[in-house]
């Protein structure tokens, strides 16, 4: 590996056979629920797996739930000042079975459209002052990045924009037990 090497220049030059660009947005929406679930939950931490879940729940039917964050509220996820480069965040990356689940949710698009791609990753040997690409091949969905702060704002949107009136999202609310 080149040092320095800046895996953003290459992106849209990936080498191999790369499945369709986004195949995940062909997918179909799961349908939404009735059913009917407790008088009040609460799902503990608003990051991307607490929303996440308040999103399915609210689509099963769900009402009254509250996510409570002890952090702030994410900016926006269309603030350029904050989200503007992607090596200086912690990056999570959505496979295949990620982005499936996030496009049977309503959610895909949205988050999609924030992502890059990409079709492999830099990997740093301990003490290394180089990285060294390992390039994946082979795979039906290519491999989309996204911040992980940035996929709580936009799923914090989604809730807001699809789900108001069964989810309540608090933040600087921090849990200290449950009885």
């Amino acid at each position: 590996g080149e040092a320095g090497f800046d895996l953003r220049k290459g992106i849209d030059n990936i080498p191999g056979e790369l499945p369709g660009l986004d195949p995940a947005l062909l997918l179909p929406e799961l349908p939404t629920g009735n059913e009917r679930g407790p008088a009040k939950t609460v799902v503990v931490g608003g990051g991307p797996a607490g929303l996440f879940a308040a999103i399915v729940l609210a689509r099963r039917g769900w009402k009254n739930i509250e996510v409570w964050e002890r952090l702030r509220e994410p900016p926006s996820a269309d603030d350029t000042t904050q989200w503007g480069d992607p090596s200086r965040s912690y990056n999570l990356g959505l496979g295949g079975r990620g982005q499936t689940s996030l496009a049977s949710m309503g959610a895909w698009k949205a988050v999609s459209a924030r992502c890059a791609r990409v079709a492999g990753r830099f990997d740093f040997a301990p003490g290394a002052l180089e990285g060294k690409i390992t390039e994946a091949v082979g795979r039906n969905y290519p491999t989309m990045v996204i911040q992980r702060d940035r996929l709580a704002a936009v799923l914090l949107e989604e809730l807001r924009t699809k789900h108001a009136d069964a989810v309540k999202i608090e933040y600087t609310i921090e849990c200290l037990g449950f009885r």
